[in-house]
């Protein structure tokens, strides 16, 4: 689900998804560039650039992003960019 709308002085996106969530352990290393596997089912490494590109992005405009998950009940990524 994708949800926009204006707070205060800011345009915030929120994606939500319902799948099976991030452990603790795993959010606070989502922005460093490391390889990594995130299904036993897949055979090539990824890199997990998107996310760092994504975060820069943002805070190149003076915003930042956040995630808020539950591991076996989904994830919230929430963009927060400042209105002109």
């Amino acid at each position: 689900m994708l949800k926009a709308y204006q707070d205060y002085n800011n345009t915030v996106f929120e994606v939500i998804d319902k799948g099976l969530g991030i452990k603790t352990e795993q959010i606070e290393k989502l922005f460093l560039l490391e390889q990594k596997n995130s299904s036993p089912a897949l055979t090539e490494r990824q890199v997990g650039l998107g996310l760092i590109l994504c975060k820069d992005f943002v805070q190149k405009h003076k915003g930042s992003l956040a995630v808020e998950s539950q591991f076996g009940a989904g994830s919230r990524f929430i963009v927060t960019i400042p209105t002109l």
